[in-house]
């Protein structure tokens, strides 16, 4: 800061000097006539210095404010052991713990086959694990961390069911199989396929622009449930809990889902009522209703 006031200072002065002498050389050379080549090339001498100068002062360069553009940032997908912890939990106050210390381990990347009674707690059992649900004992560990305390968004975007939080937000057919921006076309179109459901979509007029209601109306509840199967298991989270799966599905489209689920990565809970992935390599968790 010092160097540049001097600088100023100096630019000043001279400046005043070649103003002194722009006045001053004409008045000699208007009574020296034997120079005038020589007072010319002083005053162009003097121009020159000072285009050099002005060159030479620092130029203040004032920080140009930056627009980041702000992009949505989706919460990381859980992953790892999933542990339940000596979990107690009443559906109401004062009444029969539904679990009493129920503690449940399996490693990453498991296919765990869940068989149950009615009335075991099934239901409560997927509601601690996808929702912030606070059991009155116990805690429920995905990566060794509390899915209580969890952002519900990781939740949304980590664990996979038939249904989606945001089905509610969309109106067409297009938004409603393509939910996620995860999902790859080529994966939907492959499973929509394999489940021989891709024949209502292209049965509508406008196809993946027409109205989500119109696609309801023309796949009635089976075969909504296959396109939800298609997109869940389009879908790239690294949970999964899939329930009443296999309603309405002939046998290939059974053997397709089995084995989407058997080649799959992340955790897979299967709620396997019919005992059809009794044969594959799998945790099985029976609750019973005691």
């Amino acid at each position: 800061m010092i160097a540049r006031i001097e600088l100023v200072a100096e630019y000043s002065r001279f400046s005043r000097s070649v103003i002194a002498a722009s006045l001053v050389i004409p008045a000699i050379a208007s009574t020296d006539q034997s120079r005038p080549i020589v007072l010319v090339g002083l005053t162009l001498a003097a121009l020159l210095l000072l285009e050099r100068l002005r060159a030479a002062m620092p130029v203040s360069i004032e920080p140009q404010p930056t627009i980041q553009a702000v992009s949505k940032v989706h919460p990381s997908a859980l992953g790892g052991e999933v542990q339940y912890e000596g979990i107690v939990y009443r559906r109401h106050a004062g009444g029969r713990p539904l679990f009493d210390q129920l503690s449940f381990h399996c490693s990453a990347n498991s296919l765990v086959r869940i068989t149950a009674a009615e009335g075991a707690g099934l239901s409560t059992l997927k509601h601690l694990l996808t929702r912030q649900v606070s059991p009155e004992r116990g805690l429920v560990r995905v990566g060794g961390m509390d899915v209580a305390r969890l952002d519900p968004e990781v939740l949304a975007h980590s664990v996979i069911m038939l249904d989606h939080p945001r089905d509610s937000e969309v109106s067409t057919v297009g938004e409603w199989l393509f939910i996620e921006s995860g999902i790859e076309p080529s994966t939907l179109e492959m499973h929509l396929q394999g489940l021989r459901a891709s024949y209502w979509i292209e049965s509508l007029p406008d196809r993946l622009n027409a109205p989500l209601g119109a696609l309801w109306s023309m796949a009635g509840p089976l075969g909504m449930n296959r396109l939800k199967l298609a997109r869940a298991l389009s879908r790239r989270g690294q949970l999964m809990w899939l329930d009443h799966w296999l309603i309405g599905l002939d046998p290939s489209g059974r053997a397709h889902v089995i084995r989407s689920l058997v080649e799959r990565s992340g955790t897979r809970f299967v709620v396997d009522r019919n005992e059809l992935l009794k044969r594959e390599a799998s945790i099985h968790w029976e609750l019973a209703n005691d």
